[in-house]
Formats: C-alpha cells, structure tokens, sequence
C-alpha cells in the first residue's frame, strides 16, 4: 500500500495536477477512441469556465454550480416558510384588531345612549327634588303654625264669649275642625315628603349607577384602546419583519451573486479560451488535411462544424474517417491547452483504424513536426511502411 500511495503521488509530480480525464483523452488516446467522449467536452468546460491563468482544471465548475443553486434554494425555502409564517402571525393579529374595531365602536354608541339617559334623568335629578323636599317641611311648619294657632284662638273665643251658647259651640266646634283639619294636612304633607325622599333615593341610586356606568365604559373603551395600540405595534412589527432583510435574504443574495460572477467570468474565460482552442484544432485540422478543411467552428457545448474554401459542413454530413481527423486535431489542441507548457509524450493505442493512407500519412507527418515524443502501438505494419516511404524517422520496437 505504501508504494502504491508512492507510485501515486510521483505521478501526480509528474502529471502536474492533470486530471485522469484529461490524461486519458489528450496524451494517452486509447484503441478505438479517437472519436471524442462526453467525458472531454465535461472537462474542457469546466477547465475554460474554472480556468484562473494556472491551468488548474481541477475544479469542476458544473458541479459548484449545481451546490450554489442547492444551496440557495435552501435558503430560498427557507425565506419562504419565514415569510408565510410571518404573514400568518400578521393575519392573525389584523384578525384581532378588526374584532376590537367592532368592539370600540360599540362601547362608543353605549356612551352616546348613556349621555343620553344621563341628560334625561337631569330634570329629575337629587338638587329638583331636595328642594321639593325643603319646600314641603316648610309648607308643614307653616300648616302647624296656622292650624294651631287658628285652633287656639277660635278655641279662646269660645271661652270668652259669656251668654252666648250657639257662637260659643260654633267657635269650638270650628276650632276642633281646624285642629283635626292641620292635623290630616300635616299627614298628607308627611305622605308626600315620604314619596319625595323615595323619588330622591331613586335619583341618587340612578345618578350612582349611571356615573358607574360611565366609569365602566370610559375603563373599557380606555383598555381597548390600549389593546388595539399594542396589537398595531405588533401589526408594524411584522411588516418590519417583511421588510427587512434576513440572514437567509443575505445569503440568497450572496449566492445569487456568486453564480452572476461565475456566469460572468466564465463566458469571458469561455470565449477567450473558446477561441484558443478553436484556432489550435482548426491549424492541426488544416496541416493533417492539406488544407482541406481550413477552420472548425464550435459552440460552448463543442457542437462543430468545420469550413472548407467552399461551404461550411456539418460533422454528420462527413465520412467517419473525416471525423477522426476533426476529432484527433480537437484532442491535439486540448492536450496543448490543458497539460500545461511542459509538453507530455502522446501514446496512441491502434487509433487509425479508420485512416486511408493519405489521412495517416498527412497525421504523421504532423506528429513530426510537432518535435514530441510520439508513441503508437498497433498491430499491423501499415504506419511503418508509410513511416519508411514518407522518410519520417523512428524507433520500432516489435513485441
């Protein structure tokens, strides 16, 4: 274990950081592969969108993406189901303040009816009828006062007249009507100074009652008030709360703008690195094809299309060995892009398999002139002999 973890990390010197991917599409292209897999065009996206000036292309900006958008979302959610909740509490408390509206409004029409009653009891109030009162001790002093004394002398005059019966028993009898008279008067007046006083406690008890009723509503309407100032002070809270931005609102932001700046910095990066790529390919594609196909065109998605002196043609309208070409001089140029600028040997298992001799011939005399260290491993003797009729230079080692 401890010389496979060795054998590793002196390759990861070696390599320089480059990705298995990208070794295993550019310097080491494999038997049947020349034809380019996902697996590249993943990896030259994110190298071109991640791409910092280091050609560090170990950062896979597709996914970083996908846990940006994750992540905010959380937030996202988590935003909504504040707010939801926030505007449940709130509609809870708009609830309670309508009711007590309805509430005030009816201790407000019970204040107006109760002035009103106190206005009406006024005329009958406690200073009418003690004055009634006052006025009837008065009137049974006077009636005392008259009806004694009128008894008294009528009485006196019945005593004084001598020879005189029938005047004499006039006067008594007159004196003694008088008498019983004040007395039934001064009865009435007590009957009526007893009615008087009831009426009297009744207006008192009717003046404490409605005095006790104004209190009470003046209590309750002032405890209402009170309750309805608090409940919008809460209301206010809740919109302050609507309003301002939370921790999850600031990290929603922050997210959103990290994902602006990489969409930004990575169609920047895309374009420039874009059009490096599409220049290297297109230059290899012209030198292994004699010129034939002068310029490949592709899109962020590395959808090609390729241009000759005559018309632009689409990669389904070409042979498959065309193809081979197109995407042998597309791995070419992305090893150049992606190994950094220590060029690496390009090992190249049984790929022209699909070549005519003029394609091979054209791929290896290219190979030449690109002074690397080419590998190529096949089965049969057809690049040798063009090698050895081309004049190229090599080293065979039969196995």
């Amino acid at each position: 274990g401890a010389i496979c973890d060795a054998e590793n990390g002196s390759l990861q010197r070696v390599l320089q950081g480059v990705s298995e991917v990208i070794y295993d599409n550019t310097v080491s292209v494999g038997q049947l592969k020349s034809v380019t897999g996902q697996d590249l065009v993943r990896e030259l996206q994110n190298y071109m969108a991640g791409y910092q000036g280091s050609l560090d292309s170990s950062i896979d900006l597709t996914r970083a993406v996908q846990m940006l958008k994750m992540t905010r979302k959380g937030y996202e959610v988590q935003a909504e189901r504040r707010k939801k909740a926030t505007i449940a509490e709130q509609d809870k408390v708009l609830a309670k303040m309508e009711y007590l509206e309805k509430e005030i409004d009816e201790l407000l029409d019970q204040q107006e009816a109760q002035k009103g009653r106190e206005l009406s009891s006024r005329p009958k109030g406690d200073s009418i009828l003690h004055a009634h009162l006052l006025e009837t001790h008065r009137k049974m002093k006077i009636n005392r006062i008259l009806f004694t004394a009128g008894s008294l002398i009528l009485l006196g005059l019945s005593v004084f007249l001598n020879g005189k019966a029938a005047l004499r028993l006039f006067f008594l009898l007159t004196a003694i009507l008088l008498f019983f008279g004040g007395m039934l008067r001064d009865r009435i007046l007590k009957q009526e100074l007893r009615k008087k006083r009831k009426l009297l406690e009744r207006a008192v008890s009717r003046e404490k009652k409605l005095s006790w009723d104004r209190r009470h509503l003046e209590k309750n309407l002032e405890e209402k008030g009170t309750d309805y100032e608090n409940l919008k002070a809460e209301y206010r809270e809740y919109e302050e709360q609507l309003r301002l931005p939370h921790p999850e609102d600031e990290e929603t932001a922050a997210l959103t703008l990290a994902l602006q700046t990489i969409e930004e910095l990575s169609g920047n990066i895309n374009n420039q690195m874009g059009s490096a790529l599409q220049r290297r390919t297109s230059e290899i594609l012209k030198q292994i094809t004699g010129g034939k196909y002068d310029q490949v065109l592709m899109d962020e998605n590395f959808h090609m299309t390729v241009n000759t002196e005559e018309r632009t043609i689409h990669l389904e309208r070409l042979s498959r060995g065309t193809l081979e070409q197109i995407y042998f001089s597309l791995r070419m140029a992305a090893g150049e892009l992606l190994c950094g600028e220590e060029p690496f040997p390009v090992i190249l298992d049984d790929v022209f398999g699909m070549y005519d001799e003029e394609r091979l011939a054209g791929v290896l005399h290219w190979l030449y002139r690109e002074k690397r260290q080419i590998i190529i491993s096949t089965c049969n003797k057809r690049e040798m002999e063009i090698l050895d009729r081309e004049g190229i230079p090599y080293q065979a080692l039969v196995l």
